[in-house]
């Protein structure tokens, strides 16, 4: 359940990003699913209280599932959300920079045969990968 629910929140992601046609706006959308991808796992503390605190109960000692209950009220899932919205915009934000993004993929795709352009390509030029493009490719 949890790997469905992992799945299908990053290929919502891709899906995102292929509607903005790799742009800014469908980028950093793309990137704040893709950093719930992996809550399905941590949000059964919130989600399933009873299972959680059994298991955590059977693997560690008593008062650990205790503390994790007592610190993991309702109320904090909201906030973790917010939380993990504004940090994956804030990593956006400074990957966007570090990387160059307003420039659209590389230009190397059309001599591959691909009219799409990705910012991928563009990373890992700007990281002396550029021959990466064309393992992508095959």
């Amino acid at each position: 359940m949890l790997f469905c629910m992992s799945l299908l929140l990053r290929l919502y992601a891709f899906l995102v990003q292929g509607i903005c046609k790799y742009k800014q706006p469908g980028n950093l959308i793309a990137s704040v699913i893709m950093s719930f991808s992996t809550f399905g796992y941590y949000g059964q503390i919130w989600f399933n209280r009873d299972y959680t605190y059994k298991c955590a109960v059977e693997e560690m000692p008593a008062s650990y599932a205790d503390t994790l209950m007592q610190c993991s009220p309702l109320w904090v899932l909201p906030v973790v959300i917010i939380i993990g919205i504004l940090i994956s915009i804030v990593i956006y934000r400074i990957t966007e920079k570090q990387f160059h993004f307003e420039t659209e993929g590389c230009a190397g795709w059309q001599d591959f045969g691909y009219n799409r352009k990705l910012p991928l390509c563009e990373i890992l030029h700007r990281a002396g990968l550029s021959g990466t493009c064309t393992y992508f490719l095959q």
